[in-house]
């Protein structure tokens, strides 16, 4: 156990609102650096949040928000109230996400760097579509939800997220993102790809496992796939207004099941849907396999990935390895197969972010501000393979997607400005930085340098969507495209060594494939010709091979496939967007409007944090015992947008004698360090042999903690220093027993100091190592009617074993207490044996963790899904004594046995984990069991 930073209220409140806190604390607040002003711009139906100097970005988010409003609102016949909107500004990620508490959308705006997303929209209004379904969906009221919205607040998504599907909340977002805009991932070859692979394979995925995450099977987007074919599906089927039909029974009364309510309206249960649509993907299956050498990991039957293949030389490529069992590293793999591991790195994306050349190796990888996690930005690494040494060649620039000139002097790389990305040319002795290409409404993707220097291929996304091979003259930085612009899909170009030829990625046959360009004339060549996808080609120095990513139901492999045009397709001859899984094609829904733009009233001004939290945006009925009877009130939170306040805490009131029991945690974390104030009035009901009574406390804590990333790879390093101050008073007792001593004011301060890294199917850290010390003092200097004080403290290491997923634990802690206040216990004694609230306490414990089974179970009609078993062998030895009358060796004691532990999710969400032990206690020379559970 390890005492957090922030001041836990837990304990004091009953287990419904204990589950409410902890459920909406999962939800991760990023920080944003304190040197932001921001700004608020309300429309209609939206706060939008912008740090100042983006004014032209804010008013272009706050139009397309109103314009998706009410298209998406049609979807599921609701409208939701105000929505809060944060641009993120700082983060070079592509993503977003929706969340209560408050109702808010948050928005990363680097643009895809892959494939999945496809052309024909501009990125921003597709995340917004995609975003704000998720806001309509989960915020939606009608019948029993409309009634108990007033009473829990944003806290009634518990009736959405309780029994709906993630495959029907996140496939919805997806549809919504695609018929509502001219672009989105159902116009693209990528996701049928992922469906079509387990299908081809006589191995579809079951539809109750797409709504969690997979320990077994990729794609790791699943819900998201089969979600969109099943919604795309029904909605084909069934009427373009199913899902409002649906939603609006289920919202009406959530007691009868999401799956209920869809088999009512439809006629057919979901899986019988589900198998309509595996059964229209096999009729448009048409098997066509890769066919040069597929470099298959070695453990085929396992997921796994080797992305962006880079050539090192004729014989070896490099590429990014990512698999379920081992941690991310560049691996050299050699023709004849075999492998050999590099490095470990967690690049910034898998698509072009390193680069290789005789000497170097080049990385793109992101870092999160030491202080603030919404500071999260790309940089260029450098590795030298002669003299095996890695340095980072740029600090904060925002740059990434490296390519290392033919001279070896210069990377060209993207840069990221916020609201676009510019290419830039970094130098390699120095680190300097010169902006080559910088276009405002364009995005630059993935740069490739010619053979003499002179040129960088490289992809220009526009303010439409349409994505195209463009080339840079180095010298001047104008830009050419060789072909005509088109709405087809093109990524990841490459030379050939002689420069004749630009080979890239492209969707132009309804399925990605392998094309070339041959420069001087713009003629255009299918150069693969697989059914699932070929991506990320690169060209063997020779000019010999070609090396690509293939995809199977395992996959990305590495692939090889000899250069020669002899074999390959002329533009001419090879049917174009024949995909029939598609969505309605990009030339034919792109002439049309989909939307009506609205007229939009917008008012700007400054950020308000607190006008948003004064009312609990989640709230909750409560009751609790105390010295009079039963006390009624409310458990409440709620916190600002932009994550600077927050506070939760409970209010209630005796109604026949008026007393207050009250219970409040407010937090600030504008700047660093943070700051946790807690104030409290509680009663607590005490006991001496058959004697009981009550005492009613009253405390106020503070306590300043200075979290730090200190690192943010493949390991990730925090550190969390503390200092703090606690004070409490027995304001009275009601009972027979007295408390001696009323008054306590005490200090603390500490640390936490971790280090690890865990892999994917890992049941504990790969590898981790933990330190924590604690100090709380008081005195009667400081008018404490207590002298007391404790020292805490407690080392933790895992580390791997020769087995796969199978590490050892060795933990040590010591608990020292002094004086009459009753400290907190530490944990400090083995497992089965509780606190005997001696003097000094230690503890040694080693265990030996193993996976049993990846489960991935969903229960029949109880909302659990069984994630994964595994066990653990433990012998836990420890000791209590007194100072001098009572000596270590007077008390000494041990634990042995075996734990199973069982991760589940509860209400698709909730992670929380069974620990059922079978132990041996040395004190009594007896077995016995034990049961608990805990969040993950």
């Amino acid at each position: 156990m390890i005492r957090k930073p922030a001041l836990p209220i837990r304990k004091n409140i009953p287990a419904i609102v204990v589950f409410i806190f902890v459920f909406t604390s999962i939800i991760q607040a990023q920080e944003h650096q304190p040197d932001l002003v921001w700004q608020t711009i309300t429309t209609a139906h939206f706060y939008v949040h912008y740090p100042k100097g983006f004014e032209s970005l804010g008013n272009k988010v706050a139009s397309l928000c109103e314009e998706v409003y009410e298209p998406v609102g049609k979807t599921l016949n609701y409208r939701p109230g105000k929505t809060n909107v944060v641009i993120h500004t700082r983060i070079d990620a592509t993503n977003g996400f929706a969340s209560p508490l408050p109702w808010r959308m948050e928005l990363y705006l680097l643009s895809p760097m892959n494939d999945a997303l496809g052309p024909g929209e501009e990125f921003l209004r597709l995340l917004i579509t995609h975003e704000f379904t998720h806001i309509v969906e989960l915020r939606k009221v009608k019948g029993f939800t409309r009634l108990t919205q007033p009473i829990l607040g944003d806290l009634n998504v518990l009736w959405q997220m309780s029994s709906t599907p993630n495959w029907f909340i996140e496939g919805l977002a997806v549809l919504n993102e695609t018929r509502l805009t001219t672009g989105g991932r159902g116009r693209s070859p990528y996701l049928s790809m992922e469906m079509m692979a387990p299908i081809q394979e006589e191995k579809p995925w079951n539809l109750n496992n797409t709504n969690y995450f997979s320990r077994k099977r990729l794609p790791s987007d699943m819900m998201y796939v089969s979600g969109y074919y099943m919604t795309e599906y029904i909605s084909k089927n069934a009427g373009e207004d199913v899902w409002a039909k649906i939603t609006d029974k289920y919202s009406s009364n959530p007691f009868g099941g999401f799956g209920r309510y869809l088999k009512s309206v439809t006629g057919k249960n979901m899986n019988d849907w589900y198998t309509d649509v595996v059964n229209e993907f096999k009729t448009k299956s048409n098997k066509s396999p890769f066919l040069g050498q597929v470099l298959s990991f070695a453990q085929a039957n396992l997921p796994n990935a080797d992305f962006s293949p880079r050539w090192s030389d004729e014989n070896t490529i490099i590429a990014y390895h990512l698999d379920f069992d081992g941690l991310p590293q560049l691996t050299a793999i050699n023709l004849n197969g075999t492998r050999e591991k590099l490095f470990e790195c967690l690049l910034m994306n898998e698509t072009s972010n390193f680069s290789v050349s005789k000497r170097y190796i080049a990385m793109g990888e992101v870092n999160i501000n030491k202080k603030y996690s919404a500071t999260q930005y790309a940089d260029l690494y450098l590795y030298d393979r002669i003299l095996k040494t890695q340095c980072q060649l740029t600090f904060d620039r925002r740059i990434f997607s490296p390519d290392i000139s033919p001279d070896e002097t210069n990377i060209a790389a993207i840069q990221n400005r916020a609201d676009h990305t510019a290419l830039v040319i970094v130098t390699i002795a120095t680190g300097d930085i010169k902006s080559l290409l910088d276009v405002p409404a364009y995005n630059i993707l993935n740069p490739r340098w010619s053979p003499n220097g002179k040129e960088i291929a490289c992809i220009i996304k526009d303010e439409t969507g349409q994505q195209d091979v463009a080339v840079v003259n180095t010298e001047t930085g104008t830009f050419t495209f060789p072909y005509n612009h088109d709405w087809y899909h093109d990524n990841t170009p490459c030379w050939t060594p002689d420069g004749k030829y630009i080979l890239y990625t492209s969707d132009r046959s309804g399925i990605f494939n392998i094309w070339a360009v041959l420069t001087a004339t713009g003629e255009r060549f299918q150069v693969t010709d697989v059914d699932l996808g070929a991506f990320m080609p690169d060209v063997s120095p020779d000019g010999k091979n070609i090396t690509c990513n293939v995809y199977s139901y395992n996959g990305f492999s590495a692939a090889i496939q000899p250069f020669d045009t002899q074999n390959w397709k002329k533009e001419s001859d090879v049917s174009t967007g024949t995909n029939s899984l598609l969505y309605p094609s990009l030339q034919t829904i792109s002439q049309k409007t989909v939307s009506t733009k609205p007229q939009i009233e917008m008012e700007s001004g400054s950020y308000n944090a607190l006008r948003q939290i004064l009312i609990p945006q989640g709230r909750f009925p409560i009751g609790q015992k105390d010295e009079d009877g039963y006390s009624f009130g409310l458990f409440g939170m709620s916190e600002d947008a932009l994550h600077r306040h927050s506070w939760q805490g409970l209010a209630l009131i005796n109604p026949e004698t008026g007393r207050p029991i009250y219970d409040i945690l407010y937090t600030y974390k504008r700047w660093n360090p943070r700051l946790d104030v807690r104030t409290y009035n509680l009663p607590e009901e005490v006991s001496y042999h058959q004697y009981t009574g009550w005492w009613r406390k009253q405390g106020f804590d503070a306590v300043v903690s200075f979290p730090r990333t200190l690192e943010s790879s493949v390991y990730t390093k925090l550190f969390t220093p503390l200092i703090g101050l606690k004070t409490q008073t027995i304001k009275h007792s009601k009972g027979i027993i007295y408390p001696r001593l009323r008054n306590y004011i005490g200090y603390t301060a500490g640390m936490q100091y971790s280090r690890g890294t865990q892999a994917l199917r890992d049941v504990v850290p790969h590898y981790a190592y933990t330190i924590a010390l604690y100090a709380d003092w008081s005195h009667k200097t400081f008018r404490s009617d207590f002298t007391a004080q404790q020292i805490s403290g407690l080392a933790n290491v895992f580390l791997p074993t020769p087995v796969e997923h199978h590490q050892l634990q060795f933990l040590t802690s010591y608990q020292e207490r002094r004086g009459m206040y009753d400290y907190d216990y530490f944990g400090a004694l083995p497992v089965g044996y509780p606190d005997d609230h001696f003097r000094k306490q230690f503890r040694l414990k080693t265990a030996y963790h193993f996976p049993i089974a990846y489960v991935e179970w969903e229960l029949p009609r109880i909302p659990f899904y069984i994630d994964y078993i595994a066990g653990s062998f433990f012998y836990d030895w420890g000791t209590s004594w007194r100072t001098p009358s009572l000596s270590w060796r007077d008390r000494k004691r041990y634990s042995t046995g075996i734990q199973l532990t069982i991760a589940n999710r509860a209400f698709r969400s909730l992670p929380i984990v069974f620990e059922i032990r079978y132990l041996y206690r040395s004190s009594n020379k007896k077995w016995m069991s034990e049961f608990s559970s805990a969040l993950q």
